[in-house]
């Protein structure tokens, strides 16, 4: 997938199912749930053991990125994917409390549309990572044989719990042609 196409699939594949409050249940009326429950923490295989996929409210430009969150935590970069395991959740503080882990502050996910709102929590800057000798694109698939690349987003759907998902791109080769 080209990065145009990537961030969506991120997006509502890692980043949704990855906020606690939609894991514990508080979403299921409104956005659903996931397949991601506490149980899974460090054993589900969420890729392959080259998979890092951080969320950070730090990063320079990104669009959830600033100093503090509404619930007044300072904000941070965390893992919730390491070596291709689902290692942590975005939380805020309700969310950290409610859970059964016994031990995970909030990492910064708060969210208030105004000063007159109860900060809520929402998904942080959730980026897959780089390998830091990772190859560039032409190289990483120039042995595939036959796979198609997609590029541009359009539509998706996705099931509440999101087990089944599809994409649509605006470009897409196949690597036999």
């Amino acid at each position: 997938l080209d990065p145009s196409h990537l961030w969506l699939t991120i997006h509502e594949s890692v980043g949704h199912p990855l906020e606690l409050d939609r894991v514990l249940g508080y979403e299921a009326n409104y956005a659903g749930t996931s397949f991601a429950t506490l149980n899974k923490l460090g054993s589900l295989q969420y890729g392959s053991g080259l998979m890092n996929v951080t969320g950070d409210r730090t990063v320079e430009h990104g669009l959830a990125s600033i100093g503090y969150d509404d619930e007044g935590v300072a904000t941070q970069e965390f893992d919730i994917v390491r070596d291709g395991i689902l290692v942590g959740y975005q939380l805020n503080r309700q969310m950290a409390q409610a859970n059964d882990l016994g031990g995970p502050r909030s990492n910064g996910c708060a969210f208030a549309d105004s000063p007159g709102h109860i900060p809520l929590q929402r998904m942080a800057n959730v980026s897959l990572q780089p390998a830091p000798d990772g190859p560039s694109t032409e190289a990483l698939i120039a042995d595939v044989e036959d796979g198609i690349y997609i590029k541009g987003d359009r539509s998706w759907s996705i099931d509440m719990q999101r087990f089944n998902f599809q994409f649509t791109g605006q470009i897409g080769k196949h690597t036999s042609e």
